[in-house]
C-alpha cells in the first residue's frame, strides 16, 4: 500500500462524519474514579513540562493534555523528542538505543560501576530519578521486568517510525505488532502491585494468565483510544490508526470501518472479563492473602483502563468532550 492509498483515506475522512456507538457501557461494572492525589500529581506534571519543553506552545500542548490524570506525560514527552524533529531512521535509532542504554544503567540492568551513559535530551535525563525510584523501593525482578517492557516499548517505537517514513499505511498486522508496544501498557502492568502495595507471587505475577489479562486490558485501550483520537489524527494529516488501517485492509468506508472496530472493542471487553476470570482460578492455587492480592490488581487494572477512557474522552489533546451525545455515543465531525 503507498502513499497515494493513505492520501486518499485521509481526503475522504477529512469533513466526515465519525458515528461510534457508547463505549463506557461496555465497562460500567468495573472499577472506576479519580485519585485522591490527582491535584498534586498534576502540579507534578506540569512542573515537569516547564522543564522538558523551553517552547511556549509544547509547553500549553502538553498541559492542556491533563496527562497527569494517566500518569502518562513521560513517554509522551520521550517519544515527541523524535516526533518535534526531522530525523531520518538511522538518527531515530541512534537516539533510541542510547535511551536504552540510559535507562538500563539507570534501573541497575547494567553494571554501575561503568560511567554514566550520556543523556542527550532533557527528556531522557529526567529517567534517572525514574531509575533511582525503581532501585531503591521495588525488588530487583520488577525493576528487571520493567526494563524489558520498557525495552518493548522503545522497539515498537522504532517500527513505528520507520512506519511513518515510508508514508504508507500498514497491514492490520504490522499495525498491531508496533501498537502492542507503542501503547506502554505493559509498563504499566508490571509496575502496578507497587503502586497499590500488594504483593503477588512470582509464579503467578509471570504466568500466561496474568499475560492474557495484560493483552485484552492492552488491546481495549488501544481501540477505544484510537476511536476517539481519530478527529486529532485527521486534523494532524496523521492517520496510522485502527479506522483507516481497516479501511486500507479490508476495502471499506468509514461507517463500515467503524462499525468493524467497534465490534472488536465490544468482544474484546468480554475476553478481558474472560481472562480475569481464568486469573482468578488460577490464584486459587495460592493462599488467601495471594487471592486476595489478585482481586486488588485486577481492580486496579480495570481502574486504570477506565481513568484512560474517561480522560480520552474528556481531554484537550481530543476535543471530543462536546461530541458526546445525550445517550453516550459519539457523533465527530472529522
Amino acid at each position: 500500500m503507498g502513499s497515494n492509498q493513505a492520501t486518499s483515506i485521509l481526503l475522504e475522512l477529512r469533513g466526515s462524519q465519525l458515528k461510534v456507538p457508547n463505549m463506557r457501557h461496555l465497562y460500567k461494572g468495573w472499577v472506576s474514579g479519580v485519585s485522591p492525589h490527582y491535584t498534586t500529581i498534576v502540579l507534578f506534571t506540569d512542573e515537569i513540562y516547564e522543564k522538558l519543553l523551553p517552547k511556549k506552545d509544547e509547553l500549553d500542548k502538553a498541559k492542556a493534555c491533563d496527562f497527569g490524570y494517566t500518569s502518562a506525560g513521560y513517554f509522551f514527552c520521550w517519544d515527541d523528542a523524535i516526533d518535534r524533529e526531522e530525523v531520518t531512521l538511522e538518527t531515530g535509532d541512534q537516539y533510541r538505543a542510547e535511551a536504552l542504554e540510559y535507562i538500563r544503567y539507570h534501573l541497575g540492568s547494567s553494571n554501575r560501576q561503568s560511567p554514566e551513559p550520556q543523556a542527550l535530551t532533557a527528556q531522557l535525563m529526567l529517567f534517572a530519578d525514574i531509575g533511582k525510584f525503581i532501585r531503591e523501593e521495588c525488588d530487583p525482578e520488577m525493576a528487571k521486568s520493567f526494563f524489558a517492557e520498557l525495552q518493548y516499548i522503545i522497539d515498537c517505537c522504532g517500527k513505528e517510525q520507520k512506519n511513518q517514513l515510508s508514508g504508507q499505511l500498514p497491514t492490520k498486522e504490522e499495525y498491531w505488532d508496533m501498537r502492542y508496544g507503542t501503547s506502554g501498557v505493559y509498563a504499566y502492568c508490571v509496575i502496578a502491585p507497587y503502586m497499590i502495595d500488594v504483593k503477588v507471587p512470582y509464579e503467578l505475577f509471570h504466568s500466561p494468565e496474568m499475560r492474557a489479562v495484560w493483552v485484552e486490558m492492552n488491546i481495549n485501550i488501544i481501540i477505544f483510544n484510537d476511536i476517539i483520537s481519530l478527529k486529532k489524527e485527521v486534523a494532524d494529516d496523521a492517520i496510522v490508526s485502527l479506522i483507516p488501517v481497516t479501511m486500507a485492509g479490508d476495502g471499506v468506508g468509514l461507517s463500515e470501518a467503524t462499525k468493524i472496530v467497534y465490534e472488536e472493542l465490544v468482544a474484546n471487553s468480554k475476553a478481558f472479563d474472560q481472562a480475569v476470570a481464568v486469573l482468578r482460578e488460577k490464584a486459587k492455587q495460592y493462599n488467601e492473602t495471594a487471592q486476595s492480592n489478585i482481586d486488588k490488581l485486577i481492580e486496579c487494572y480495570e481502574a486504570f483502563l477506565t481513568g484512560v477512557m474517561n480522560w480520552s474522552y474528556t481531554n484537550a489533546r481530543y476535543k471530543v468532550s462536546q461530541d458526546i451525545q445525550k445517550d453516550g455515543s459519539l457523533l465527530v465531525s472529522l
